[in-house]
């Protein structure tokens, strides 16, 4: 009687299955690990962003200004917030280079994305501040935050005083945006 030696079908067929589905598990796993990379690269980014605005304060008494988007956007941009505000993306970057040209940031930081979906918002008011924001703020928003309100740090927020449009343009903490600022009160305090 002659033996023959290799695989069955069934056998190959089943080999198959478990190398795709270890390799499914790996993807999802590696996913989900870029992910946290990037959202702790956010919140590095976003730390390093609130010292320098504080020391800059610290030094001239106000934040940096922020100038509207202009014409400083890469092509194709489309600004979440119109005109208003300033964005990390823009190619002179300049409410960033402010605080690069007053030596308390070395370089400029960005989104670890850093495109049309993922970037930095960047507001501020000065003395007086407006509505009922009475002192100088500033507002921080990380535009296209993965992974929802459970990867958001404590201090992610709403800002709790009433500026004309702006908290009704959607500065709130939720899945796609974190709100960041100097001020946490109530609307009116």
């Amino acid at each position: 009687m002659k033996r023959s030696h290799g695989f069955t079908i069934v056998e190959l067929l089943i080999v198959v299955v478990v190398i795709g589905v270890l390799a499914s598990i790996t993807a999802v796993a590696y996913s989900n690990m870029q992910q946290r990379s990037r959202t702790a690269s956010r919140i590095t980014a976003i730390r390093s962003i609130q010292k320098g605005l504080e020391s800059y304060r610290t030094i001239h008494g106000i934040y940096p200004v922020y100038t509207g988007i202009g014409t400083n956007q890469p092509s194709g941009f489309t600004p979440t917030y119109g005109t208003s505000y300033e964005y990390s993306v823009a190619t002179d970057d300049s409410w960033m280079r402010s605080l690069r040209q007053s030596g308390v940031m070395t370089k400029s930081v960005f989104d670890p994305i850093n495109n049309n979906n993922h970037h930095f918002i960047y507001i501020a008011y000065g003395v007086g501040g407006t509505g009922s924001c009475r002192e100088p703020f500033y507002m921080l928003a990380s535009q296209g935050w993965e992974g929802g309100y459970a990867t958001m740090p404590p201090d992610a927020r709403t800002l709790n005083c009433s500026i004309s449009g702006v908290v009704t343009a959607g500065w709130t903490m939720d899945t796609n945006r974190a709100v960041f600022s100097n001020l946490n009160h109530p609307v009116g305090e």
